[in-house]
């Protein structure tokens, strides 16, 4: 049976056999994601299905992404670039605004 691995080692999608691959993960792509997930937790992002979204921004969940990427910050502090220090200050930044204002809007 012939390799079903492309040439970057990759299997290929279970669609058609396409040898298209998932794009390459790095600090950024890792710190974005989990900004995402904090952004849809606090409701201060559209979903793909806002019937999927929670009735009320999830705080506790927000608040863990947080802590996910404070941690990050503090684990690889001094091996970081210049650029992904300045986006996880920014980002942690962004996320305790919206944080905040999430729940002045909630009341």
């Amino acid at each position: 049976m012939a390799d079903q691995h492309d040439s970057t080692g990759n299997e290929p999608h279970a669609a058609g056999g396409s040898t298209a691959t998932a794009p390459s993960i790095d600090f950024t792509t890792l710190v974005l994601s989990i900004r995402e997930v904090a952004l849809l937790a606090l409701h201060m992002k559209d979903a793909d299905d806002p019937e999927q979204l929670p009735p009320a921004p999830d705080y506790e969940a927000a608040r863990t992404q947080i802590d996910m990427i404070d941690m990050l910050r503090d684990k690889t502090k001094g091996n970081l670039t210049p650029d992904e220090q300045r986006l996880v200050d920014s980002i942690l930044y962004e996320l305790r605004l919206a944080f905040i204002q999430a729940r002045e809007r909630r009341g």
